[in-house]
């Protein structure tokens, strides 16, 4: 259930994100000239670096994240009240 509410906001996030980039495509907006999303990207060596960061970073932190979640979620028996008397 909640995985479906993060992935209602995030389609919700690139409408908005599509809606206004179609209406103001420019993302910086100088008194010489614009600068438009696709001038302001950066070189494909750094896209690169940046994926491969991101993958070597997630190895290491979803499962530790995944953990957290999952031991968060587990309910002692002493709060329950169903442990020894």
């Amino acid at each position: 259930m909640f995985s479906l509410w993060i992935l209602a906001g995030f389609q919700v996030s690139m409408i908005l994100f599509a809606l206004f980039y179609s209406i103001h495509p420019s993302i910086m907006i100088f008194k010489d000239g614009d600068i438009s999303l696709k001038e302001a990207a950066a070189g494909l060596a750094t896209m690169n670096a940046l994926g491969i960061a991101l993958i070597v970073g997630s190895v290491f932190i979803l499962p530790s994240l995944i953990y957290l979640i999952y031991s968060f979620q587990k309910r002692p028996i002493e709060v329950l009240g169903g442990g020894r008397k």
